[in-house]
């Protein structure tokens, strides 16, 4: 199906990007930047021509749009222009991105039910659209949506409109009369969506918790199609920067680095995990005697300029508990092995080391975000008696605590204090954009477009698969992309469920994070021991 036309020498722009596909985000190009560019790319196209095979069949036929300027007059199949298709695909391709990234992507890095059916509800609801409580909550949701109460619109409404789900709230604008919404309206078009008192942005403390590095491994284990269990190459990721990323996947082809990527595990989020790479990256635009970067220490001192607290006032200004000492990063859970707890202990002693130790005093206040038992500040002492030695918790980079929070819930990639800030950030990106609300409807997206980002496709697929209890699920959104973009992954395909799960591990009954073999993929490299 193609790749994206590629950025020369001649062309107005960094020449560090000679060679790489031409695109808004050709910074930092790397092969997995140019695998999904060239995906998302494959599936616009492919929508363009379904709506062409469509508009040839039934050129008389109701496209769905309708323009502003006149409202009730119907733009037929035939009157989408080229230009207008191209944007209304566009529209189509961020959606299924967000919806992907709700449903599918969250659900794998938090991998548990809870996360499974608190993202599903995000997007399409509790309950699931179209019954009739669904439809009850959709109104009240607008009433609140409208109301002059703070308590109301920042509470209520987003509990209740977790019912109908975020996208299925915003796109029944006057439930009394739904014929009477119009995209000529201003109040119609925008008003699905919730700021929530502020204007949207993603704050601060929002980068922090996404400084997620120390997942990239160092090293590609790179394997090709004809012989999947096989790693035939590992790769250095350094080595598919800037304009070496687009020939290695020109060149190897998409549905390979497709199945590398695909079985290859993310490493963990923790501390000492970070790519060395990353840590000594040559950027020749650099106006240093090195060129060259560490962006593993470029997080914290970020972080320090930008002013974000450190991590126990992070964690208190969330309304987490503080820690009162390093110690406090050792899982106490009986189930933890010794090895892990060990690890631990050991990473404990080397933050002592970094950070230090001090006498407290306990005069001294250090925050009004929250208060001791029985109502007292919260002293430098953090509980101790006054003089003792105590570790320097309140110096401790955010970023580096959250990477050293060993004591995760089931299935968390993430920690608990990263939790808290992705879980607001991922709600209210959706509840902001008049896009996946009250624009997200036929008119704005074309009715094969709307349908196309519900059913993530042209037509809904039910699972063949059972997964974690759940059974007769549609086909997942990126795992349909892939199929679409890239046919000849079926085979590979058939056996996943979540496309962001190892194509070869064996989901187990139950969230199982064993780590063992599918059916079929025993002789996988990755499951030898070492």
């Amino acid at each position: 199906q193609g790749y994206l036309p590629l950025l020369l020498a001649t062309d107005p722009q960094n020449p560090d990007w000679k060679g790489q596909e031409a695109t808004g985000f050709a910074d930092n190009w790397n092969a997995g930047l140019s695998f999904y560019h060239n995906v998302f790319a494959r599936e616009h196209n492919q929508f363009v021509d379904s709506f062409r095979k469509q508009a040839a069949e039934h050129p008389g036929d109701d496209s769905g749009l309708r323009d502003p300027s006149n409202p009730s007059t119907k733009i037929l199949n035939t009157d989408v222009t080229p230009d207008v298709l191209f944007e209304v695909a566009r529209l189509v391709v961020s959606a299924e991105i967000a919806k992907i990234h709700t449903i599918e992507w969250t659900t794998q890095l938090l991998y548990d039910e809870s996360l499974y059916r608190g993202m599903n509800s995000n997007w399409s609801g509790l309950l699931r659209k179209g019954d009739q409580i669904s439809q009850l909550l959709t109104s009240v949701v607008d009433r609140l949506r409208t109301s002059n109460s703070a308590v109301a619109s920042n509470q209520w409404y987003a509990i209740l409109a977790s019912g109908p789900g975020i996208t299925g709230s915003g796109n029944k604008m006057n439930t009394a009369h739904p014929e009477q919404w119009s995209i000529a309206n201003d109040a119609d078009v925008n008003g699905g969506t919730n700021h929530f008192g502020s204007p949207f942005n993603f704050p601060e403390e929002f980068v922090t918790v996404y400084r997620l590095h120390a997942l990239v491994p160092d090293l590609f284990e790179y394997r090709e199609l004809q012989k999947p269990d096989a790693i035939a190459l590992k790769i250095p990721v350094v080595e598919s920067f800037r304009g070496r990323a687009t020939s290695l996947v020109h060149d190897r082809g998409l549905a390979n680095w497709a199945l590398t990527m695909g079985r290859q595990r993310l490493a963990a989020l923790s501390l000492n995990n970070s790519p060395l790479f990353l840590q000594n990256l040559q950027m020749d635009r650099l106006q240093t005697t090195s060129k060259r970067l560490d962006v593993v220490a470029l997080d914290i001192i970020r972080d320090r300029e930008h002013g974000v607290p450190r991590f126990n006032e992070f964690r208190r200004q969330y309304g987490l508990r503080q820690l009162t000492s390093f110690d406090d990063f050792i899982d106490a859970h009986p189930t933890v092995s010794g090895d892990d707890r060990r690890a631990q202990e050991k990473l404990v002693v080397r933050l002592r080391e970094v950070y230090g130790q001090h006498k407290c005093d306990d005069n001294k206040v250090i925050t009004h975000a929250q208060v001791d038992v029985g109502g007292k500040p919260i002293t430098d002492c953090l509980g101790h008696t006054n003089g003792t030695m105590v570790d320097n918790v309140e110096d401790l980079d955010t970023v580096v605590g959250w990477l050293a929070e060993s004591t995760r819930p089931h299935g968390f990639a993430i920690s608990e204090t990263q939790f808290f800030v992705f879980i607001l950030n991922a709600s209210r990106r959706l509840y902001s954009d008049r896009f996946l609300t009250s624009s997200f409807r036929p008119e704005i997206y074309t009715t094969l477009g709307y349908n196309w980002v519900n059913d993530n496709g042209p037509k809904k697929m039910i699972e063949s698969l059972a997964s974690n209890g759940h059974i007769g699920d549609p086909v997942s959104p990126m795992k349909r992309v892939l199929l679409r973009t890239i046919p000849e992954l079926k085979d590979e395909l058939d056996h996943v469920v979540n496309a962001f799960d190892p194509w070869a591990r064996d989901r187990g009954t139950y969230y199982t994070l064993e780590w063992k073999p599918r059916k079929g993929a025993e002789g996988d490299d990755a499951f030898k021991k070492p």
